[in-house]
């Protein structure tokens, strides 16, 4: 939305002018709007590259009015700002399922727990936007998919996760199953899941193309398996929860699928 887009643009500001200002701050609006919650972060000091920051740069809930404002050294000493460094933790938070929890970072303030409101908990500079593919059709939305997978962005991406420097909360989509607009149908791989995938683009647009046009799909466990052979080569995608979670490749299909998945003799 526009408040997460302005901060993004206010995030990368701050990033550029970090070493003469390497202090942030979080600033509510503190009037009778304001969340208690939220009211209780005004003030809240942390260095610029405190992994707080990826995960409580507000906007980080819905209406949050909060900002970040940057400070030098000698102002933070000068104003006696107390500098935080708290330690941030896993807890489940309802996301508005009854009785569906995720896993969401947590840290305690002033005595209380403070998490993001579901749905935020993420840094907005730090998120590559992405259309919400499932509204479109299929084939156009396949098309958008081999762009992003081969441009500059996903390279991006890419390179930051194999330099350990992953957004817990980006995702890139990879691939979109056949369906009607507005179904749930785009699989997506989580920036911190990437290295173990594959270390180049190549690898993921294969990945696409075994998952859109395989030749054995098996599931088992939780686990839907796709499979294709080209060039003499089987690569092999694993998708648990529309989240593309394995990817092999080798000479003998039987050897990249677990224990236990049988594919049809008939293909």
């Amino acid at each position: 939305n526009i408040q997460s887009s302005y901060a993004a643009g206010r995030w990368k500001q701050q990033v550029a002018n970090k070493t003469e200002r390497p202090y942030w701050q979080r600033v509510a609006v503190m009037d009778l709007h304001t969340r208690p919650r939220h009211a209780l972060l005004n003030g809240f000091t942390a260095a610029a590259d405190s992994p707080v920051w990826d995960y409580f740069y507000p906007p980080d809930g819905y209406g949050c009015r909060c900002r970040i404002r940057a400070f030098t050294r000698a102002q933070v000493e000068a104003r006696g700002f107390a500098v935080h460094e708290p330690e941030l933790y896993d807890i489940e938070q309802e996301y508005g399922i009854p009785g569906k929890t995720r896993t969401v970072k947590a840290m305690k303030i002033g005595g209380e727990v403070y998490t993001a409101d579901p749905g935020f908990g993420f840094n907005p500079g730090k998120v590559a936007f992405t259309p919400t593919l499932d509204k479109y059709a299929t084939q156009a939305a396949r098309q958008y998919i081999t762009g992003s997978l081969t441009g500059p962005d996903f390279a991006r991406g890419l390179a930051s996760a194999l330099a350990g420097d992953a957004s817990p909360q980006q995702t890139y989509p990879v691939a979109m199953l056949p369906g009607e607009p507005d179904t749930l149908r785009t699989i997506s791989v989580a920036q911190t899941t990437m290295p173990e995938l594959s270390a180049d683009a190549a690898g993921f647009v294969a990945a696409q193309q075994t998952i859109e046009n395989p030749t054995h799909t098996v599931t088992h466990d939780g686990m839907t398996w796709y499979a294709r052979r080209a060039d003499n080569v089987w690569q092999v995608a694993g998708v648990r929860e529309r989240l593309l979670s394995v990817l092999k490749q080798g000479d003998s299909l039987d050897s990249l699928l677990p224990e236990g998945v049988n594919v049809p003799d008939n293909h």
